[in-house]
């Protein structure tokens, strides 16, 4: 039993090391050029249009804690 825990472990190890040097070696090389620019065009936009922040921060201020049952979480919904 403990002969098979360690083979499978071995394996798992091996594999994921195999993995790890196909995939990531290939993904950085990808990475730099195609998906920066749009990464950075996501986190633009996130940050100067989403409402995410202010509906957060009435939520917070305005309304404070929601527990289940409270006015305060009817107010939220």
């Amino acid at each position: 039993m403990r002969f098979n825990r360690t083979a499978a472990g071995l394996c798992v190890v091996t594999l994921a090391g195999v993995l790890a040097l196909r995939g990531f070696a290939r993904a950085a090389e990808d990475d730099s050029s195609d998906f920066a620019a749009a990464d950075a065009q996501i986190l633009h936009e996130v940050r100067e249009h989403s409402e995410a922040t202010q509906n957060l921060e009435y939520l917070s201020d305005n309304i404070g804690a929601r527990l289940t049952g409270s006015p305060q979480l009817k107010n939220a919904n």
